[in-house]
């Protein structure tokens, strides 16, 4: 069965999931597009290029290519987190699957609040935490999980990048709240509690803003 979905978001890293991430689903027959939507409209030439869109099958807003589009499976969403509960909140409304980039939202009690939307609804939101599926992942998970080493008392990820400077890792991160916590460490949180064969039940941090960093938040 092949899925038709609405691309939300095709500039920016938008464009990776045009040019890179959805061609081959489309190739192999398992998605078809039948819209996109940007509010750049440069930005939805991506949409043209990359998934085979005619222009009029482009726009600015997302309810409007849901209106149109009734036949859409679900919808991808690769907008800013802190536009993520609009789009969300239209595909309730057109009931569309999500398939969304993470973090699910930039705060935690917007994050809450989509889950709970998208469940009342009773529609499924998958979040693209892929890592887990690297081949180092997935080999040491094999590895710990097979028994052979005893049981796991803990586990230790670490995660470190050079991005004190504004607008090196997205803007966005650098005006958000707690960027690491939110959204930068949520692929290492995800892995980590794949590898422990759970989930996760509470979780707790430390942070704190350097001065020769220029992030608005702690990271």
């Amino acid at each position: 069965m092949t899925y038709e979905f609405v691309q939300v978001g095709t500039g920016g890293r938008d464009e990776g999931w045009c040019r890179e991430i959805l061609p081959s689903a489309i190739e192999r027959g398992l998605i078809e597009p039948v819209a996109a939507v940007d509010v750049d409209p440069d930005a939805l030439d991506n949409a043209v290029a990359y998934l085979g869109l005619a222009e009029e099958e482009c726009y600015a807003d997302a309810r409007s290519a849901f209106a149109a589009h009734p036949e859409a499976d679900f919808c991808t969403v690769v907008v800013p987190p802190w536009a993520h509960e609009d789009v969300v909140d239209a595909a309730v409304a057109h009931d569309l699957h999500v398939l969304s980039e993470k973090p699910i939202a930039d705060t935690l009690e917007v994050s809450v609040r989509i889950a709970a939307k998208t469940e009342r609804a009773g529609l499924k939101m998958g979040v693209t935490m892929s890592h887990r599926f690297d081949r180092d992942k997935t080999t040491l998970r094999r590895e710990l999980q097979s028994g052979d080493r005893g049981p796991v008392d803990h586990l230790v990820g670490r995660f470190t990048c050079s991005k004190r400077q504004y607008g090196s890792w997205g803007a966005f991160r650098h005006d958000m709240d707690g960027p690491l916590l939110v959204e930068g460490g949520v692929h290492q949180l995800d892995f980590l509690s794949d590898m422990a064969g759970d989930r996760v039940q509470t979780l707790s941090a430390d942070t704190w803003h350097p001065e020769w960093a220029e992030y608005d938040g702690g990271c």
